[in-house]
């Protein structure tokens, strides 16, 4: 029974908001920079002028199952309108105006977006459009939010959350913690396939592809044990990080060797935003008191005082 009564607890149980909505924040922020930077290229993206027609998606059995209003009104007026709404809407969630509202269109019209598209599809689409899905149900607009100081305004600061009130929160903050775990063990248990990952060669593969990377790393040759270190550091990480994250002590390394890790590979490969997004989700694994700490006495976010 204390088993059951401890797994009731872990999906139903009341969450510290904190880490929630600090996650939103970057995820709202990082997902606005990065539908800005196709701003220019929607004719191209996403309209039959571009390089993927409608009528070829339909031949692609792939294509099929992503539906997308683009498909139908090939207007690049109402696309750009849409675009347009979809950064205003990005902006409302990071801010935290009128937070749950956001979050569905946010999910919506970016996933027409990402629909219209597969071909430009990589790994911030796929991993973004998890989280939106889950901040729909979640109260992340809680803390640090415009909803948070008119919240205060009109209740008091008795009525100000810190810990959670419904019962979708805590299970829409569960599953985005363990859709990190599901994306690194797969991604590690994948990587067991490929000999290259076996013998220690596949990140100085990587590391030497010319138009993807953004110096000269040939140099590491020279340093083979380096490179299968590297190599073998990388698998063991991503697959017990799954098992290790839920272990208090364990977390603060993990996060750290993470952030590392990731920064690394987003500034040798070019993949800033992506780097910065999968850093942005062990927020949710942070402890909630660093959090609390960093906005009180950094920025004092609208709508939130000291303890």
């Amino acid at each position: 029974m204390n088993y059951l009564r401890k797994w009731d607890e872990f999906w139903f149980g009341k969450i510290t908001l904190a880490p929630l909505c600090a996650f939103r924040i970057a995820l709202g922020a990082l997902m606005f920079i990065f539908v800005l930077s196709r701003s220019s290229d929607l004719e191209v993206f996403y309209t039959n002028k571009g390089f993927l027609t409608a009528a070829y998606a339909d031949l692609v059995e792939y294509f099929t199952y992503q539906k997308s209003i683009f498909y139908i009104y090939d207007d690049i007026r109402l696309i750009t309108s849409m675009h347009i709404a979809l950064l205003l809407s990005l902006i409302a969630l990071t801010l935290g105006f009128y937070t749950r509202v956001a979050a569905v269109l946010v999910f919506v019209l970016n996933l027409m977006f990402i629909n219209r598209n597969p071909a430009i599809q990589y790994g911030v689409d796929f991993i973004s459009s998890f989280y939106l899905f889950y901040l729909m149900f979640a109260d992340s607009g809680a803390r640090f939010s415009i909803d948070a100081a008119r919240l205060k305004k009109k209740v008091g600061k008795s009525g100000y959350p810190r810990e959670s009130r419904d019962i979708l929160t805590p299970v829409a903050f569960r599953l985005m913690q363990i859709q990190l775990c599901v994306i690194y063990f797969y991604s590690g248990t994948a990587k067991l396939k490929g000999s290259r990952w076996w013998n220690g060669s596949a990140i100085f593969d990587v590391l030497t592809m010319e138009g993807l990377v953004a110096f000269d790393f040939s140099f590491l040759a020279y340093f083979p044990h380096l490179l299968v270190f590297a190599c073998y550091m990388t698998l063991l990480w991503e697959i017990f990080f799954p098992t290790l994250i839920w272990i208090k002590p364990f977390q603060l390394p993990l996060i750290i060797f993470g952030c590392l890790m990731h920064i690394a590979f987003g500034v040798v490969l070019q993949i800033p935003v992506f780097g910065a997004l999968m850093c942005a989700v062990y927020l949710l694994f942070l402890d909630p008191s660093l959090i609390e700490r960093f906005f009180n006495l950094r920025f004092r976010l609208v709508g939130d005082g000291p303890k």
